[in-house]
């Protein structure tokens, strides 16, 4: 049986799993940010203890296995460039990313995701990898398209939207299968 690692790398990133140490990173690249966190399920973090909590409860996710919050920096600079993070539920994943503000379109977000599809695909357990986004997140639908899912339905009332004042919102559901 192959194992989730807690690092990985591809030509321009190292992937590793998230640490106290990164909340700092975190919370000014992207976690208080209305652009970089508009079109997240998640609350946008009003001050670095929010960020910290959410990283110790990253931390535990990955402890039982069942969640996987990986931070993103550049192989060149060292720089925190976001995360992707990945939910195990057998026989499928759900795969997300969020970049920083100011690496958004630079190809980050979609170099991290295929790499992190692929991955997954050779795990014998995993039949599905999915991603759903937000309606209106032209950028994510770019990826979606480049790594490879499919747009397999649209989810209507799915998720809470704060930024986007919305209660129920939708969602385009994407996915690649064996």
């Amino acid at each position: 049986m192959k194992y989730i690692q807690s690092k990985y790398e591809t030509s321009r990133l190292f992937f590793y799993q998230v640490m106290i140490s990164d909340a700092d990173d975190m919370f000014n690249g992207y976690s208080n940010s209305y652009n970089a966190t508009r079109y997240l399920n998640l609350e946008r973090h009003g001050n670095i203890k929010d960020t910290i909590s959410y990283v110790k409860w990253c931390i535990n996710s990955a402890a039982n296995r069942t969640g996987f919050l990986y931070s993103l920096r550049s192989k060149e600079t060292n720089e925190y460039i976001g995360n992707v993070s990945i939910k195990v539920d057998i026989p499928k994943a759900e795969g997300r990313y969020t970049i920083c503000e100011k690496f958004q379109n630079k190809g980050y977000a979609t170099e991290a995701a295929k790499f992190m599809v692929d991955e997954l695909l050779q795990f014998n357990e995993i039949y599905r990898i999915y991603a759903t986004y937000h309606l209106d997140n032209k950028s994510s639908e770019r990826v979606m398209n480049k790594i490879g899912l499919t747009y397999e339905a649209t989810m209507r009332n799915w998720n809470y939207y704060q930024q986007c004042h919305e209660k129920a919102g939708s969602v385009l559901l994407y996915s690649k299968l064996k």
